[in-house]
């Protein structure tokens, strides 16, 4: 039965991997949450390198617009509020590096 599936194609890792990763932007993860949900689900990391990614150029819109979707448009004024969104785009599974490079810009 399971190699049927496989014969078929219905049951392939790299369509799983594509799949879970565009729900899981759609859900507002980052790539740090991304690759360790799929580590868990026993996905390779060469698997997951080719379907992931880890492009400024893709990453760094998506991070703005889950900050600016849950706090808004507006960039926080004050440090303690920085820290504040900071911490959330950090258990959203956004690298420290991509959260620097957001808040740098203002």
């Amino acid at each position: 039965m399971l190699g049927q599936l496989i014969e078929d194609n219905l049951l392939n890792e790299g369509r799983f991997t594509e799949s879970f990763i565009r729900s899981r932007i759609n859900r507002g993860s980052g790539p740090v949450k991304i690759r360790h949900e799929l580590m868990q689900r026993g996905i390779s990391s060469e698997l997951t390198n080719d379907y992931l990614g880890d492009s400024y150029n893709f990453w760094q819109p998506h991070i703005e617009a889950v900050r600016s979707k849950r706090f808004g448009v507006q960039f926080p004024e004050d440090y303690k509020e920085q820290s504040k969104q900071s911490h959330f785009l950090y258990q959203r599974g956004f690298s420290g590096e991509f959260i620097r490079r957001l808040f740098n810009k203002i």
